[in-house]
């Protein structure tokens, strides 16, 4: 008999220290711990600002340029704490739409909006875009990557 697993976990290992031997010398142990969905995010939010981004990615990013440079406006709602001053933001619908027309993906339609929320979260991640209130905007220069 064989069990299957519903469901995935990730977990880490914790060393214990559990006293000392005869000896005087330490002795430890390992504690299996569940990493939480915090933990696992910020896990991958680290891998993906260490390594290269990927060619939709950068695509997504010179997408969103373009709409910028077109469409791009302040934002017109007053909560702008989180959108720098002065920065030129477009909606994130209209960067979507964008980037589904573009050829970030040759696939059908489910296709296009993985892609899109695969290269927007790795934005994201590694915060080269900015998102609050349904505006984006990018954060850096895509020469300092």
């Amino acid at each position: 008999m064989t069990a299957k697993l519903e469901k995935k976990s990730i977990f880490k290992l914790r060393v214990v220290h559990l006293g000392h031997n005869p000896e005087g010398e330490e002795v430890t142990s390992c504690v299996v711990e569940p990493i939480d969905e915090v933990d696992v995010k910020h896990h991958k939010a680290q891998a993906a600002a260490t390594s290269k981004p990927t060619a939709a990615t950068l695509k997504a990013l010179d997408v969103l340029a373009t709409a910028i440079k077109k469409h791009g406006t302040t934002p017109p709602f007053s909560n702008t704490d989180r959108i720098p001053p002065d920065v030129k933001c477009v909606l994130h619908d209209k960067w979507r739409g964008d980037c589904y027309q573009s050829d970030m993906s040759s696939g059908d339609q489910d296709a296009k909006q993985k892609a899109f929320k695969r290269a927007s979260d790795d934005l994201l991640a590694r915060k080269m875009v900015g998102e609050c209130g349904g505006w984006v905007w990018i954060t850096v220069c895509r020469e300092t990557q």
